[in-house]
């Protein structure tokens, strides 16, 4: 079977010898700056994901943590879950019950109305955020101590710029 794992990432003679096939006038530097960003993410992106797995957390339910974190009473409605994480209801639904389940959020009645359920973040998914939180960050600290910008808003300046690339 074949390794598709882009180990061998090609040089800038391959890259030319290519170009040259296809008749492009692209610029092999920049191609193979753009394969480096492309490796750097995806080492990043499985860097990530082993972690959330770690935790036996998906994107998503990390973010619900962090929303619910983040209110002053840890506690939201599911519509205003949804609408904040960009989901479906139904999605944010089926979330809160594995969340629910590992005893990382329950559901409150509001005393002035007992047919509305809140989700209210429980101390033990606030302990599991915080430990998320240091490999992750640690991770983010030893990656950006190897990029050569001089502060942290020239970086953001850069990610905003490159996202902004059209995609054609």
């Amino acid at each position: 079977m074949p390794d598709f794992s882009f180990r061998d990432r090609p040089d800038k003679q391959r890259v030319q010898l290519t170009l040259g096939k296809a008749s492009s006038s692209a610029d092999a530097e920049q191609v193979l700056a753009f394969l480096d960003f492309q490796w750097t993410f995806r080492t990043m992106q499985a860097t990530y994901e082993q972690l959330l797995d770690q935790y036996q957390l998906s994107e998503s339910k990390f973010i619900i943590l962090m929303l619910l974190e983040n209110e002053t009473d840890h506690t939201l409605l599911p519509s205003e879950l949804a609408t904040k994480l960009g989901s479906a209801r139904a999605t944010v639904s089926k979330l809160l019950v594995g969340l629910q389940k590992r005893g990382w959020v329950e559901k409150q009645h509001p005393q002035d109305d007992k047919r509305t359920v809140a989700i209210h973040l429980t101390a033990a998914g606030s302990s599991v955020l915080t430990q998320f939180y240091r490999p992750i960050l640690r991770r983010l600290q030893q990656f950006l101590r190897r990029l050569r910008f001089k502060s942290s808003s020239s970086l953001k300046a850069y990610w905003i710029k490159s996202s902004k690339a059209p995609n054609n």
